[in-house]
């Protein structure tokens, strides 16, 4: 800053303080009051003018000021308010987040009832159903209430794979090696030929499965027609509709496609669980769509008791118990490249055999070697068969006319 800018000065023997913004300063604008050709006196004379214009200035600033602060106040609330919005829907987030986790977090507990068939509106027989839930794991124990072939079924997933287990009532001949038989898969639904346990299954031990469910694609758990489509990955469309408290069943589910449907007629409260106190699977004509006919099959479910249960529940108790003397179809291998293969064994054990027991692999090589994939088949050239059999054809008429021919000049 040069002299000629800012000028600190005596005016009329005395230090002009002139008040700026709240403070005192010695400072006097000087080109302001000599450029115009005055003298000293002449400059203090107009410096009242000056004083007008700081004043002014300072009330410019302080509206600027209150401006400012109004700004900074509104800023302030909007700022709370988007941090208001962003908290909400951080905690929404969180719930629908921790709902699925909801089924898992939950207690183990065991339904009791009665599962009624019926074959056009007739009842043709009766079960009694035990079902175990634990988080994702689940044992369903099915008994025939009349004198029946097999004792008792089991059916269950351990969190990895899919068993389906029934024991005969009577002791086998002795041209029978076998008393019981079971089946296990790489799935997490019941396997398609234990239509028995679906009903119950969707009523108390299928949650889990739901809540891993983001459209309306699901896989055929009412499916029982086919050989095996659970281990085909096939899915059908259905229409859903489910609780709104833990364990989050089902309370409704149709397919068009085949025409069958789920529902829930009665629920009950217990702890904090909300679960089906009456439930019904409507299998209707398959080639129609209609479903205010009676239905041709149908499963009626009725709750009896439950409870909770208190002790620790390993993965061997969600496993059915073999009887030493089980048949054994074993879809565990993903690595098959035939779809239609399985691996079959009779097994002498109490427990289910793993997939690295060497025995079972050991059958599992030899099987493979005697069973070759379908990609191994070769298929045939359809030009070598057609020309194959159009040879002899073409030659017979070839020498026919040759004949005819010869024939004619004779």
């Amino acid at each position: 800053m040069t002299k000629h800018f800012w000028v600190y000065r005596r005016i009329c023997g005395s230090k002009w303080r002139i008040s700026a913004a709240g403070r005192q300063v010695r400072y006097a604008w000087g080109p302001a009051a000599t450029r115009a050709g005055g003298s000293k006196p002449v400059a203090a004379a107009r410096l009242p003018a000056a004083e007008m214009l700081v004043r002014l200035g300072d009330l410019c600033a302080g509206l600027l000021r209150i401006s400012l602060s109004g700004c900074c106040y509104q800023l302030q609330t909007w700022r709370n308010l988007i941090i208001t919005n962003l908290s909400v829907c951080l905690i929404f987030t969180f719930l629908s987040w921790a709902r699925p986790l909801a089924c898992v977090a939950q207690q183990a507990f065991q339904a009791d009832g009665i599962l009624d068939q019926y074959n056009n509106s007739v009842l043709t027989r009766s079960y009694h159903f035990t079902a175990i839930i634990k988080n994702n794991q689940w044992l369903i124990r099915t008994i025939p209430d009349k004198k029946s072939p097999v004792a008792f079924y089991e059916d269950s997933y351990d969190g990895k794979y899919v068993y389906s287990y029934f024991q005969l009532s009577d002791a086998p001949t002795k041209h029978v090696v076998n008393s019981s038989s079971g089946d296990v898969e790489a799935n997490d639904i019941p396997n398609n030929k234990s239509d028995y346990v679906v009903a119950t299954w969707l009523a108390y031990g299928s949650g889990y499965y739901f809540n891993k469910i983001k459209g309306n694609k699901v896989k055929p758990f009412f499916d029982w027609a086919e050989p095996n489509p659970s281990e085909l990955n096939t899915q059908i469309k259905v229409d859903i509709k489910r609780f709104d408290r833990a364990p989050f069943l089902p309370s409704y589910i149709y397919s068009k496609d085949l025409n069958r449907r789920y529902s829930v007629l009665q629920f009950t409260n217990f702890q904090t669980f909300l679960l089906p106190k009456e439930f019904v699977i409507d299998c209707f004509n398959p080639y129609s769509e209609k479903t205010t006919n009676s239905p041709f099959f149908s499963y009626h479910g009725h709750l009896s008791g439950v409870a909770l249960i208190h002790a620790e529940l390993s993965d061997q108790d969600f496993k059915p118990h073999l009887d030493g003397r089980t048949y054994t179809e074993d879809r565990r291998f993903p690595n098959r490249e035939s779809e239609r293969a399985e691996l079959t064994y009779l097994n002498k054990s109490n427990q289910w055999l793993e997939t690295n027991n060497p025995q079972l692999v050991a059958l599992y090589r030899q099987q493979r070697f005697l069973q070759p994939p379908d990609s191994e088949l070769r298929q045939p050239n359809r030009l070598k068969v057609l020309i194959f059999l159009a040879f002899p054809t073409i030659a017979f008429f070839f020498f026919a006319f040759v004949q005819r021919k010869k024939l004619k000049k004779i």
